[in-house]
C-alpha cells in the first residue's frame, strides 16, 4: 500500500506562468508535519489546469487530518 495526494494545479491570471514549484504538507490534527513531498511544473498558460499527483513509496504514519498544497513561481503566481 502506499499513500497518495491528488489534486489540480490552476493558473487564474492572464499570462503563461512557468518553473512553479509545487509543494504538498501532511499533517496531523497538531498541525506536525508528517510527510512532505514536492514537483516542478514547467509550464502553465492563462487559464489552464493540470492533474498532479504525489506518490508516497509507503503508507504514511500518523493520523493524517488535513494536507497543504503550496504553488509558487519566481514570477508569482498572482499577477504581480
Amino acid at each position: 500500500r502506499r499513500s497518495v495526494v491528488t489534486a489540480v494545479i490552476t493558473n487564474r491570471t492572464l499570462r503563461a506562468v512557468e518553473n512553479i514549484a509545487v509543494g504538498v504538507f501532511v499533517l496531523d490534527k497538531s498541525g506536525n508535519l508528517l510527510a512532505v513531498h514536492g514537483t516542478v511544473l514547467d509550464r502553465l498558460a492563462a487559464g489552464e489546469s493540470q492533474p498532479i499527483r504525489f506518490t508516497w513509496p509507503a503508507v504514511i504514519a500518523g493520523d493524517v487530518s488535513s494536507v497543504q498544497i503550496e504553488a509558487r513561481s519566481p514570477e508569482g503566481l498572482s499577477g504581480e
